[in-house]
C-alpha cells in the first residue's frame, strides 16, 4: 500500500518519498481534523435552532394563556 512505507517498492523506497508521504498524511490528518471540527459546529448550530424554536414556541404559548 502506497499509505504504508514498510510496503513501498523499491524504486520509491527514498528519503524524499517517505518525507513527501510524511507531509501528505499531516496535511490529511488536519483535513479530518478540521472536517470532524465543522461537523461538531453544525451539529452545535443546529441544535441552538432547535432550542430557539422551543424558547419561541413556549413564549407564544404562555403569552395565549
Amino acid at each position: 500500500m502506497l499509505n504504508d512505507e514498510q510496503k513501498l517498492p523499491d524504486w520509491m523506497n527514498t528519503q524524499k518519498m517517505r518525507q513527501a508521504m510524511s507531509t501528505s498524511r499531516q496535511f490529511s490528518e488536519k483535513d479530518k481534523d478540521y472536517f470532524a471540527y465543522q461537523a461538531q459546529q453544525n451539529n452545535i448550530s443546529q441544535q441552538m435552532s432547535v432550542y430557539g424554536e422551543l424558547d419561541a414556541t413556549r413564549q407564544s404559548k404562555s403569552v395565549f394563556s
